[in-house]
């Protein structure tokens, strides 16, 4: 009996150490399920932007802005430099102004990479060329990690907006909540990837 009233100050100080810990980890979690993609107020095409009904759970690609489009008439593509998004609404967290910068870089050469596989990247706008903005408008490399950004499509010589959309990678359900810290940079090439296969 005396050497379990011993231990018993050891024993609740353990318990008490691992609710803490499992405290810390379900509040990491629902911080980042709360960071959820908006229409982003400062993008250009926020106005044009309506809830995706192909994104059930809105968490993948939750607004979406397209007009009926015949893409085989491009062969050209002027990718603007991507920009990273200051608006109030910015959903950066856990990355500093240098982390930022390196994957708005990463991010520019990794669509450029995969674009230039489907059109001639060029400068000037042309009625066989499209524009295309990359906005990254949140990120988080703390566990779990995650990216958001904005693809803003446009016919160069009318500048008629013709696609927009804001995606997140992973997306917000449940099974993606343990992503690793690399997943902004893993979303990027995906984005990249999913971008390509819709234009051929």
């Amino acid at each position: 009996m005396e050497l379990l009233l011993k231990q018993a100050p050891k024993a609740v100080m353990l318990a008490t150490v691992c609710l803490a810990l499992f405290a810390t980890l379900v509040l990491a979690l629902s911080a980042c399920s709360a960071v959820r993609p908006v229409k982003y107020s400062s993008l250009a095409s926020s106005p044009y932007l309506r809830v995706n009904p192909d994104d059930r759970d809105g968490t993948h690609m939750p607004y979406r802005y397209a007009l009926p489009q015949d893409w085989s008439r491009y062969r050209k593509l002027i990718l603007e430099p991507v920009q990273i998004y200051g608006g109030p609404d910015a959903e950066f967290h856990h990355v500093n102004a240098a982390e930022c910068s390196k994957l708005a870089q990463f991010m520019q050469a990794t669509f450029a990479e995969r674009l230039a596989t489907r059109f001639d990247l060029v400068n000037e706008p042309g009625a066989d060329t499209l524009r295309v903005r990359l906005t990254l408008t949140g990120a988080g490399t703390a566990l779990p990690g995650y990216v958001i950004y904005a693809v803003e499509i446009l016919d160069s010589s009318s500048n008629q907006l013709v696609e927009a959309f804001i995606e997140r990678y992973p997306d917000g359900r449940p099974s993606a909540r343990l992503s690793s810290p690399d997943a902004p940079r893993t979303g990027i090439e995906r984005g990249a990837d999913e971008l390509l296969a819709q234009f051929r």
